[in-house]
Order: C-alpha cells, then sequence, then structure tokens
C-alpha cells in the first residue's frame, strides 16, 4: 500500500520559526535525539513529519526501513514503518 503524508499541492516550510509553536517544539526534539524532520503546509492545515532509519529491520529485510511519525495540529500523531520498494518508492510496512 502506498500512501501520501501530506496532500498533492503542499509545500514545504524551510524556515522553522514559521512552523506552529506546538509542532516547532517537537520538531525541535526531534532533531535534538538525531531523527530527520520536515514541515509541510497546504491551505490553513500544517504537519510536521519525523523519521529514523531502524538499521536492525533494514538489514532483516535488505532494504531501507524508517520508523516514520506525522504530526498535524489538531490531528493524532500518525505513526508507523516505511520502506523503499523496487521501484524506488516508499511505502508503508504491511507488517
Amino acid at each position: 500500500m502506498q500512501a501520501r503524508l501530506v496532500p498533492e499541492g503542499a509545500r514545504q516550510i524551510r524556515d522553522l520559526s514559521s512552523v506552529p509553536k506546538d509542532l516547532r517544539r517537537i520538531a525541535k526534539l526531534a532533531a535534538m535525539s538525531g531523527r530527520a524532520r520536515s514541515c509541510w503546509t497546504y491551505r490553513p492545515r500544517d504537519w510536521l513529519i519525523t523519521g529514523q532509519m531502524l538499521i536492525p529491520q533494514s538489514r532483516e529485510r535488505g532494504a531501507p526501513v524508517l520508523q516514520v511519525d506525522v504530526y498535524g495540529e489538531d490531528d493524532p500523531k500518525d505513526s508507523g514503518l516505511w520502506m523503499i520498494a523496487r521501484d524506488g518508492k516508499w511505502s508503508r510496512c504491511a507488517d
């Protein structure tokens, strides 16, 4: 199954000071713990996506596996494992 984390047409927020305060706090904590982060906006909504490579799972599957967490201002956190397929597209792991 392949899924979009943010709507098509969303744009990346490159200036962290433009991110809403609650998401900015999570982004700073993610960076301090070594997680990658990316912030996005589309109309009145904003999202923060954090990710971390999971080495043991990547070795087991023979492909990169990421722990991905998605935070929205009003949405509950969505978490899952994602891996890259042979066609180069990322998708959520089935298990």
